[in-house]
This record gives structure tokens, sequence and C-alpha cells, in this order.
């Protein structure tokens, strides 16, 4: 049994956010295996089942995904390395995805909150490319920004390949997968 956890915002006014890219890729995950997310109360969670994986959306704000994540894990009995989390990064070109077995947040507010509840940076995770805003003092306001126009012509290309990404960790081992997306541009 593999977890995969899309980080994001719940609410409206966050849907189309660069910030809400983990929710988009696990939403898309779920339309592709038809299906449903249903509310569980003890994660606080939207998840959805099926027999060989559980979806994710933490519905606690992006700084508090790690009580979401620490929960699901003990409650499945699952060792961290099936945990997969995916979530927007600034640090990588627009469009690019990275997968790695573990490392540090980067400093992701979604990723220092996982790390701090699981006392471990020892678990996979997909990082998503939304580039960076040109000037620091934005940062906020671009990650919660939705994307260009030039930029949502290409999102569900990439949002494509993060699913199959996430479909490959289900079936392969973490070393192959790796080496098949992160040499992808």
């Amino acid at each position: 049994m593999k977890l995969i956890v899309g980080l994001g915002n719940p609410g409206k006014e966050f849907y189309g956010s660069r910030h809400n890219l983990g929710f988009e890729v696990v939403s898309s995950l779920a339309k592709k295996f038809n299906l449903r997310f249903k509310s569980d109360s003890y994660s606080r969670s939207e998840i959805a089942k099926c027999r060989d994986f559980v979806l994710v959306k933490p519905q606690t704000f992006m700084n508090l995904s790690g009580f979401a994540v620490r929960s699901l894990i003990k409650r499945l009995d699952l060792d961290p390395k099936d945990l997969l989390v995916v979530f927007d990064d600034i640090t990588l070109d627009f469009g690019r995805i990275k997968i790695a077995a573990s490392g540090s947040s980067g400093g992701h507010n979604g990723m220092n909150s996982i790390i701090e509840s699981l006392s471990s940076k020892d678990f996979p995770r997909l990082r998503i490319g939304i580039d960076s805003p040109k000037r620091k003092s934005y940062l906020t306001d671009f990650v919660l920004d939705r994307f260009t126009k030039e930029e949502a012509m290409d999102i569900a290309a990439i949002i494509g390949l993060a699913v199959d990404c996430c479909c490959d960790f289900v079936d392969f081992r973490i070393d192959y997968v790796m080496n098949k997306y992160n040499k992808r541009k």
C-alpha cells in the first residue's frame, strides 16, 4: 500500500493556485482511477482509496499538513518510504518535475510540517516546478496566485506527467522512478 499526499490549501479561493498543484495532481489521479474523495475526520483530510494506494488532500491548510500525514501513516501502519508527497516548488523551473527518496523541505511550509510531524526527512517527494517570482517580497502572492495564460496552456501536460510519475511510484522502486523522470526537462 502506498500513500500519495498532494499538498494544497482547502477552499474555493485557493483552487487553481500555484500552491495547490499537489491537490490537482491527486485529483487527476483519482479521476484516472474513478475514485471519489471522502471526508476523513480522523486525519482532517479528503481521502480516496483503492487496493494499491490511498490519495490524500489534507484539509488543515498547508502549514499543518503533517498532522494528516502522521495520522494516516499511523492508522495504515505504513513505513514513511511508502509515502509520496506531491507539491509545488519555486526552486525548479516551471513544469520541471523531480522525484527524490528523501531530502530537506527546501523552505516549503507544508514539507516543514510533514518532516517535523514524522521526525524524519526520509520519505519520497515529487516536486513540481512553478518557477519563482522576480522579487522575493512577492513570494506569498506568487504562490497563491493563478497560473498565467501561457503557463495554463501547459499545466494539463505537467499534471499528466506528474500523474504518470505517481503511478510508477506505486508500481516500481524509487530509484527506477527517479531515473525515469528526473532526466526529463
